[in-house]
């Protein structure tokens, strides 16, 4: 965005924008798996991620609190 937007009000403007784009529900975003933000929910995903050969369907996420 550095390159094309020139001035605080594009930001904002474009900011706007891509707010309400995420907030519509024009994105979908798939999660695939939630694991809790310990050592072994971490070491999970980790293994997960580098797994040879393997395709996730989804974004994982690292649960930090049940809020």
């Amino acid at each position: 965005m550095g390159n094309y937007i020139t001035t605080p009000e594009e930001s904002e403007h474009y900011t706007k924008e891509l707010w309400e784009a995420l907030t519509s529900g024009l994105f979908k975003v798939r999660i695939c798996n939630v694991y809790p933000f310990t050592t072994e929910g971490v070491q999970t995903a980790q293994k997960e991620i580098t797994t040879p050969g393997g395709k996730l369907a989804g974004k994982i996420l690292i649960k930090i609190s049940e809020d």
